[in-house]
């Protein structure tokens, strides 16, 4: 729902340093209970020097699950569904993440902001140690039309694909992606605007930068949400 965005982008407007915990970030790195704990201890220590920093853990509700078969159904689940299996188990880290941060003072300047895609699929004391453990929780919803449509322009701009045409399809594709996260919609223009289109679309860019009518159409991006 474009948790990820919203947290790096304040993070920047802060100029905060952000350094990544999310299981799947590392995951198959650090092997071994010393292994875990220097990982920890290393990052908070950086952390802290290059103060302001964000620390961020996603899929942070799979650090607190306790029980193998509800870990195993949640990883494998549609919430995960874009993202690779884990090697290592997501909770290695738990005991080790809660030492760093009772030790946390606030004049260090760093914080920890968790992503949890499905806090519901936690059996009930572990959401309760889930949510327990933040200070402060914020639901990030679905992307409205209008937010949407500016995915979809901006995140084909960024990637040198330049503004889309007057004529090309946007609404149709602003109507059928309404239950995907920003980060699913970009991931689908990213998947679309590949190499070779791209290159084929620079051939085709008017004197302002804008892709011409019948350069792109919305179809390649239909394929990618469908």
């Amino acid at each position: 729902t474009g948790k990820s965005r919203l947290t790096t982008e304040a993070a920047r407007a802060a100029g905060a340093a952000v350094f990544d915990l999310g299981p799947r970030v590392i995951d198959g790195l650090y092997p071994g209970a010393k292994g875990v704990a220097s990982l920890l201890q290393m990052t908070f220590k950086v952390a802290k020097l290059c103060a302001p920093s964000v620390i961020v853990m996603d899929d942070a509700e799979a650090v607190f699950l306790t029980d193998k078969k509800k870990t195993k159904e949640l990883v494998e689940s549609g919430a995960h569904r874009d993202k690779a299996l884990c090697l290592d188990p997501p909770n290695r880290v738990k005991k080790e993440l809660i030492k760093e941060m009772k030790a946390l003072k606030k004049t260090d300047g760093v914080v920890l902001v968790g992503h949890a895609r499905a806090p519901y699929a936690c059996l009930k004391k572990d959401r309760k140690a889930l949510l327990s453990f933040f200070d402060a929780r914020v639901m990030t919803p679905t992307p409205n039309r209008a937010t949407r449509a500016a995915l979809f322009r901006e995140t084909t701009r960024a990637l040198g694909g330049g503004e889309l045409a007057r004529g090309f399809q946007l609404a149709e594709l602003v109507s059928v992606s309404g239950d995907y996260s920003a980060g699913a919609i970009e991931r689908a223009v990213t998947h679309a605007l590949s190499s070779r289109v791209l290159a084929k679309l620079k051939n085709d860019l008017d004197l302002d930068g804008n892709i011409s009518e019948n350069a792109l159409d919305a179809d390649a991006f239909l394929k990618q949400l469908a």
